[in-house]
């Protein structure tokens, strides 16, 4: 014969891990597309989006590798540099633009939803120098004759 308290006892511990890894009754985020490498020229604009479903009530973060700092999570910015913006278009996608990129923006930008365990997709963004083009003046010599 089963026992009420065992049963109870494992519906309890059930509830509780199911609390615990969030999965109470309701469906994870989960991102709906790739990013996509981008390769600019110094003081170009990139724009990256983040698509994220069932976001609930996890936050959005974007994250830059190199420098491991920061840049946003949800719609406030931690980066004190007014090139980076964050829009949110009130459903699915978080979007990063950096104005003006610098060669030092390059590298791996991070975009992770703080689940548990956290789910995150990186993009690399490369920044290259113009290329510098020099003119050579060219002296001519007109002879008369």
């Amino acid at each position: 014969m089963v026992s009420w308290t065992g049963i109870l006892a494992g519906l309890l511990l059930i509830t509780m891990i199911d609390s615990a890894s969030g999965w109470a009754g309701r469906a994870m985020p989960r991102f709906t597309g790739e990013l996509e490498n981008r390769r600019v020229l110094v003081g170009e604009k990139v724009v990256f989006h983040c698509a994220v479903e069932n976001l609930k009530d996890y936050t959005v973060s974007w994250i830059h590798k190199p420098t491991q700092s920061i840049i946003s999570i949800g719609e406030h910015i931690y980066r004190r540099d007014s090139r980076f913006h964050i829009t949110h278009n009130g459903r699915d996608t978080w979007t990063l633009t950096i104005r003006n990129v610098l060669e030092d923006d390059s590298g791996e930008y991070i975009c992770q939803v703080n689940t548990s365990p956290m789910i995150s997709q990186t993009v690399r963004l490369v920044v290259d120098v113009s290329p510098l083009v020099i003119e050579e003046e060219r002296n001519t010599v007109v002879m008369e004759g």
